[in-house]
């Protein structure tokens, strides 16, 4: 790879439930908002996986059930 210019870097992390803590007390709290950018019900969840799939979709996907 450093033959074409390439850099790469290996990074692991294990989240601790203790850099968990704010996040999900955010959450709880209501103060984390994810937005969903595109919303399909369960019976178009074929249409769902082509979307996901096809690098269209910007946010998160969400299938609904009710």
């Amino acid at each position: 790879m450093a033959g074409r210019g390439v850099r790469a870097v290996d990074f692991n992390y294990r989240a601790t439930a203790q850099d968990m803590t704010e996040p999900a007390d955010l959450a709880t709290s209501g103060a984390l908002k994810v937005a969903a950018s595109t919303t399909f019900p369960l019976t178009a969840r074929e249409e769902a996986y082509t979307a996901s799939t096809s690098g269209h979709v910007r946010g998160k996907l969400v299938i609904t059930t009710g």
